[in-house]
């Protein structure tokens, strides 16, 4: 780059801009200086220093003899005044800005470049670092001068994109660069920002315009906030090495891209390479919490690169700070909106193998957690702390955070003076600690308890004192915890549920109602512990499935190409990311499938209900398709892999079911947005009652036994009016998600639910999602030149003719994987049918096979060589020249006794033809899914299919479907979908599962595939998967949506029924504080309750649901009555 190199150890031959200084141009020379006239500078001495082209004001803080090659010469460590991260970075791009411009990608276009800077030494060493004599300059006005020059210089060769380097530059030797090294790995995590001295002007500022947005995915924002507790609440650490690596994940997602587009540009390619140089220099200095950088001083020594020991848990963190690196650069707008979508595409990546790549718990460090200190400390403790109850689908009462969304947020000023101070006087680690033990909440409640009672049990003088002293004791473990957590949030300006118990709580304290106040947050806390069992019911247990998976499979080492037996195996432990399409796998009793598979060898018993709801065992055999999350209850098996764990069926669950438990339903959404309104308005509104009510109602303002004041009826409406309820309407969605998984249907969010239930029209494709997609041979007819050849002997040859056309057929189709040539294989099996051997095979692609054959006894010579083709009519029509031969073979089909719906291959065996007809059976019970979808359902049923009319009207007519749209190509069947539901309204849901379907699906309001036999492109628009491969399953999917938009109606009116009930006595005075709140809370576990009746089988009405419970009562009433009486059942005594 023009640069000079430096001689020196390997690792210190590149060039260093912070070592890169320009030589003395003051032109000073000091009496006292050695003979290359280079002044001598003492501790403590204020100084100029060059960095890069330009010079800062500098203090000496060292002073060494240091050996430089053979002599030993004075050396400086030095320390910036004012520095900042910011300007470090500011100067890095400004002197290569122009450079990195010119380049397609800005920044990382050219990995030479990245790394023949040594970046990790502008990063690291933003404060302090070790120079030479030749660096430094007398802190003079002269050299003041000299700095604004300088400045100025370096700003107009910013302004010209033609300018290059300044060339003041001096290569830093490599002595010093090893000494930085050194002394900055010593640095890393003790070091603190000083104060600086003077303001430096060039401070950059960045606007927001010029950043560039990256979208995190929701699970993925869900990620950072789990990294974000295990590291800083829960005091673990990520265990390193980790593996996958951020090296692996690059190459395995140009792996990706290669099979997918076939080819990756090279953009990609140089992208990844500058991504990890980043994640490499930004590693040690803004993506490690404090207590991580000890295991980092430990895990990175010599060459080894951070990038082949980190892993996706910090490579995302470099996500969220990336928009903030990029804003450094002159990045232009075309090559800015390339890049991005590069990164959200890597980001998709990520999240497709979250459950991969992230590790779903962290280890115990081994010797312990270091503490942070200081403000910085603070701010990273309490980073991403401060979502509530809306950000997530229920409140978590034990972690204050409520952590939804997952990108860092900043704590505001008020918030930090806030933290400080709980910091300092042990309040903070006093809260968290009574987070962490719920049991203590109970001990508050029973305490509280007995306050209550005591009056009633002991005389009043000694009641008195044990009620102070059992509030003394229980208000603390309930209050301390909700005091921090409002005092937080009201200097952020924020107001929700526990702002509002926890003002309501003290305000009693201060009115003289201490029992009262403590007894509200201890209701509040032991609801929320209630409210939290009740959603943990109603959510899958995806980390379940996933403890109960292996981390490994056990692959089978072949000799030569012959699997061994089960007897003699000799197998390896693979993770299994590494396992590969093909590869053989071992799975003993006990075990889970791996990934899916067929099975190889073996016999053996095999579950899959945590999969889907299928409680009953399934035997599996040789050539049995074996789902991967399997368990295997007895026997011993080798399966071979049909799919990479990433694209198996259980990975498939987890992600789907992660996803839609985030992807929020428009209610959701709404409540989210009008939560923190609505509190606002019920601090308003309490505030208007203690102030006006004195003036308005006459009541007095503090109150008396007598009469409530304004301020407890204040507190009343403040607590009944909270929206706690509210909040946990949409749980019912949560457990509607979790109750369709528990049957093998997997929704893509809560949204889904709402759009079933607004559809009044659905359509099935009909090959593979009505019928079963496999065809079957229903007859064999000769129709031409079989009765001519057999004339001579007077006698009709048909039963010999199907046997000799069955056999030659399924000779030719023998190890195929079409349908036709399946179903032939099918049905010769069994058969007497005569031998013979294939001599020669062609296929002929879209016309059909060609083979010759010998062995087959025929009406000619026995042994003499056949010529066979097999294919369509018209193609076996086509091989006659008679014309007319060929127009009797295709009227042969029309003029059939056994249909022309049905499907159609011809045989031609020297010049005789025969026919086979194949027919598509309907699914089994899909004529009652039909009659239920109509009857109870009261939906518009309609085929849409690209099989002709014939056969399309046979299979609607046996399963009861009068609207039949055929012979339509996926643009048609796209254009269909559109129309109908323009013309008709409401909502369409579109059923299928081919590729040819995939349109279609996308278009619908809805689209339900049937995933075992789905092409990846129908599952991938889908919204709906269907893994049982059950038609059955439709009818319950769409009315378990209409049972949860229900029971979510339901719930919303429950809550404000609740509301108005207990505010309105509230106010007028009617209600002690502590019956409002257990009115409040009672109105959200009723809600809750509600809610999880969404686990129930869904009716298609309320009558239904009446009938099933009358059935249900009036049954236990019989057994009862059935019962005998207790006397009878009495035996007597002997005498």
């Amino acid at each position: 780059m023009g640069s000079p190199k430096s001689g020196g150890a390997k690792e210190d031959t590149d060039v260093d801009i912070v070592g890169d200084s320009p030589s003395n141009s003051s032109g000073e020379a000091d009496p006292s200086s050695s003979s290359l006239g280079i002044s001598a500078y003492t501790e403590g001495e204020r100084v100029f220093a060059y960095h890069g082209p330009r010079i800062y004001e500098s203090k000496v803080q060292k002073v060494e003899m240091r050996k430089v090659d053979t002599t030993e010469e004075k050396r400086y460590f030095v320390h910036y005044l004012g520095w900042n991260k910011k300007l470090v970075y500011a100067l890095f791009t400004s002197s290569c800005r122009n450079l990195l411009t010119c380049m397609g990608y800005a920044i990382w276009l050219s990995n030479a470049f990245l790394t023949s800077i040594n970046v990790k030494t502008v990063i690291i060493n933003s404060w302090d670092e070790w120079v030479g004599p030749e660096r430094l300059l007398k802190f003079t006005e002269e050299n003041k001068k000299l700095q604004e020059d300088l400045k100025l210089k370096q700003q107009g060769t910013d302004k010209n994109p033609k300018s290059g380097r300044s060339s003041h530059m001096k290569p830093k030797s490599s002595a010093d660069a090893k000494m930085d090294k050194e002394d900055t790995r010593n640095y890393v995590g003790k070091g603190k920002k000083r104060k600086s001295d003077f303001s430096i002007e060039e401070k950059d500022t960045i606007s927001n315009e010029k950043l560039v947005k990256i979208q995190i995915p929701s699970t993925l924002k869900k990620q950072l906030v789990d990294d974000w507790e295990f590291v800083v609440q829960l005091g673990k650490l990520v265990k390193l090495p980790r593996s996958p690596c951020v090296d692996d994940i690059m190459k395995r997602y140009l792996d990706y891209k290669l099979k997918k587009e076939g080819m990756i540009g090279e953009s990609v390619g140089e992208i990844l390479k500058g991504l990890r140089c980043y994640f490499d220099k930004a590693l040690p200095v803004m993506l490690l919490y404090k207590m991580e950088r000890q295991q980092y001083q430990e895990a990175i020594k010599d060459d080894v690169s951070p990038s082949s020991v980190y892993g996706a848990e910090h490579l995302l963190r470099l996500f969220v700070k990336l928009p903030e690196l990029l804003s450094y650069a002159n990045i232009e707008e075309e090559a800015s909106t390339r890049l991005h979508t590069k990164l959200i595409d890597l980001l998709k990546f990520l999240q497709k193998n979250q459950s991969t790549f992230f590790l779903s718990a962290y280890d115990n460090p081994k010797g312990g957690v270091a503490e942070g200190s200081g403000e910085d400390s603070l701010e990273e403790e309490h980073k991403h702390s401060k979502k509530h109850d809306h950000d997530h689908e229920h409140h978590h009462h034990h972690h204050h955070h409520h952590g939804g969304g997952g990108e860092c947020l900043e704590l505001t000023n008020s918030q930090k003076a806030v933290l400080k101070f709980a910091k300092a006087i042990g309040w903070a680690d006093l809260a968290g600690f009574l987070r962490e033990n719920l049991q203590l909440c109970c001990c508050s409640a029973a305490l509280l308890l007995c306050a209550a009672v005591s009056p009633y049990l002991v005389p009043k003088s000694v009641a008195k004192l044990l009620q102070n002293a059992f509030i003394s004791i229980a208000f603390p473990l309930v209050g301390v915890s909700a005091g921090l957590d409002a005092a937080i949030d009201i200097a952020a300006g924020k107001v929700n549920i526990h702002v509002l118990m926890a003002l309501a709580a003290f305000a009693s304290v201060f009115m003289g109602n201490a029992l009262e106040g403590a007894l509200l947050l201890a209701m509040f806390n032991l609801a929320h512990i209630a409210e939290e069992y009740f959603t943990s019911r109603s959510m899958v247990d995806v980390k379940e499935l996933k403890d109960g998976h292996p981390d490994f499979a056990l692959v089978v080492e072949m000799k030569g190409d012959k699997l061994p037996h089960l007897s003699d195996l000799a197998y390896k432990q693979v993770p299994l990311p590494d396992v590969e399409v093909g590869s053989y796998i071992l799975v003993r009793a006990g075990e889970s499938v791996p990934v899916d598979g067929e099975v190889s060898q073996g016999r053996s018993t095999i579950t899959i209900e945590h999969l889907t709801g299928e409680a009953k065992p399934v035997e599996m055999k040789v050539g049995d398709r074996i789902p991967g999350g399997a368990r295997n209850l007895d026997g011993m098996m080798i399966v071979k892999a049909t799919k990479t764990w990433n694209e198996s069926t259980l990975n498939r669950i987890v992600q789907l079911t992660e996803e839609a438990q985030l992807n929020k339903p428009k209610l959701q959404r709404w409540l989210d947005e009008f939560g923190d309104r609505y509190s606002k308005v019920v601090v308003a509104l309490s505030l208007g009652v203690a102030i006006l009510g004195p003036f308005l109602f006459k009541w007095p303002f503090i109150g008396t036994s007598v009469c409530r004041g304004s301020v407890y009826r204040a507190l009343g409406l403040m607590v009944a009016a909270s929206p706690c309820a509210l909040a946990v309407a949409p749980l019912a969605y949560a457990t509607a998600i979790s109750a369709c998984a528990s049957k093998g249907i997997l929704l893509k969010g809560g949204h889904v639910f709402d759009a079933l239930a607004s559809c009044n029209t659905i359509a099935f494709d009909k090959t593979g999602t009505l019928t079963t997609g496999e065809l079957m041979c229903k007859a064999i007819e000769p129709i031409h030149g079989h009765r001519e050849v057999f004339r001579s002997k007077g006698a009709c040859c048909t039963p010999n003719c199907e046997k000799e056309a069955l056999a030659v057929a399924a000779a030719m189709e023998k190890g195929t994987t079409h349908p036709i040539g399946r179903a032939v294989v099918d049905h010769s099996i069994g058969k007497d049918l005569p031998s013979l051997s294939v001599e020669n095979f062609e296929s002929l692609p879209g016309r059909g096979l060609y083979a010759t054959l010998t062995g087959v006894e025929s009406g000619t010579r026995n042994g003499e060589l056949l010529k066979a083709s097999l294919g369509s009519v018209e193609y076996i029509a086509s091989l006659f020249n008679s014309e007319d031969d060929s127009k009797k073979i295709k009227e042969a089909v029309s003029t059939s006794s056994f249909g022309s719906d049905l499907v159609h291959a011809a045989l031609s065996v020297n010049s005789k033809v025969t026919l086979f007809h194949f027919e598509d059976k309907p699914r089994p019970g899909v004529a009652s899914v039909i009659s239920e979808l109509k009857d109870h359902g009261k939906l518009r049923v309609m085929m849409l299919t690209g099989d002709h009319e014939s056969s399309a009207s046979r299979v609607a007519s046996t399963v009861g479907i009068s609207e039949v749209y055929s012979s339509l190509k996926p643009e048609d069947k796209l254009n269909q979908v559109k129309t109908i539901s323009r013309d008709m309204g409401g909502g369409l849901i579109m059923v299928g599962d081919g590729i040819n379907d995939a349109p279609a699906l996308a278009a619908a309001t809805v689209g339900i595939v049937l995933a075992q036999r789905a092409s990846g492109t129908a599952i991938a628009v889908a919204d709906v998967l269907l893994l049982r491969d059950d038609i059955c399953t439709v009818p319950f999917c769409i009315a378990k949506a209409r049972q949860t938009t229900s029971l979510v109606k339901q719930s919303v009116a429950l809550a404000l029924t609740c509301i108005i009930l207990a505010a309105l006595p509230s106010v007028l005075g009617f209600l002690p504080l502590w019956l409002t709140v257990l009115l409040h809370e009672g109105g959200t576990l009723l809600v809750c309750l509600n809610s999880i009746r969404a686990l129930n089988n869904p009716t298609w009405s309320w009558k239904q649901d009446f009938q099933l419970m009358h059935k249900s009562f009036m049954s236990s009433l019989a057994m009862l009555l059935r019962r005998p009486p207790i006397s009878d059942t009495v035996q007597a005594k002997p005498v």
